[in-house]
C-alpha cells in the first residue's frame, strides 16, 4: 500500500507501508516533487501519476521496488 500525495504543497518524499514489519517506510524520492497525485501499485512497482507542482502536472513517474530494499 502507498500513501497516495494529498497534501496541500508539493512533496518529494515517498512512504510505503510494510505489511510484514507493520509500519511505513521511506522509500526513493519522487524526481518531480508534487501534491495531490494519483499512486498505483504492482507487486514490483510503483507508479505515481499526474498531480500539481506549479500547476497540473501530467508527469508519470516509477519505481522499481525491488531495486529500493
Amino acid at each position: 500500500m502507498i500513501s497516495a500525495s494529498n497534501e496541500p504543497t508539493p512533496l518529494s518524499s515517498v512512504e510505503s507501508y510494510n505489511h510484514v514489519k507493520r509500519k511505513w517506510e521511506y522509500v526513493a524520492p519522487l524526481p518531480s516533487p508534487r501534491c495531490s497525485c494519483a499512486s498505483l501499485q504492482t507487486p514490483s512497482m510503483l507508479f505515481c501519476i499526474g498531480g500539481v507542482s506549479q500547476g497540473p502536472s501530467n508527469a508519470v513517474e516509477a519505481l522499481c521496488l525491488r531495486e529500493s530494499v
